[in-house]
């Protein structure tokens, strides 16, 4: 007694696996035949949108500065985050003085000093709240810093 079995096709897609029987009745091999499913009829998935980068409030890049087309530092932050040039908050009405200007890691002046420095020399302009500028440069700094990093 000889008894032979059909042969099962695998199926794959990308939801699901499916073994499907060849149609009877023909002795060749045939051809695996696709299975339908739910899932195959679904529609495509779409491309997932772009993740946006988050913009830091303290930092603009030397890609923003370009974007801007700004002459000097002082007119790129007066564009990008203007509110970064006057004294804010509860230490502005404690503190005398004025945010300070580093470039470089040097003292280098008060926000008007950033029209010494071309637009086109910038890396990076971050800024430094009054807390973190005194840690960081001492007492005198409770109204914050401006820190340009330039190309050398």
């Amino acid at each position: 007694m000889n008894i032979t079995l059909p042969k099962l096709a695998l199926v794959v897609s990308a939801s699901c696996v499916a073994f499907a029987a060849p149609s009877a009745g023909s002795a060749q091999e045939q051809a695996p035949q696709p299975v339908a499913h739910a899932a195959s009829t679904a529609a495509p998935v779409d491309a997932p949108a772009p993740v946006k980068r988050k913009q830091d409030p303290n930092l603009i890049s030397a890609e923003e500065i370009r974007e801007t087309n700004a002459a000097d530092a002082y007119d790129a932050v007066a564009r990008l985050r203007a509110n970064r040039l006057r004294k804010r908050g509860v230490s502005s009405i404690n503190c005398e003085g004025t945010i300070l200007v580093y470039q470089d890691g040097m003292r280098f002046g008060g926000p008007g000093s950033l029209r010494q420095i071309s637009a086109g020399m910038i890396e990076s302009i971050s800024y430094l709240d009054g807390m973190q500028a005194t840690q960081r440069f001492g007492v005198d700094h409770g109204n914050g810093a401006i820190l340009a990093a330039t190309r050398r």
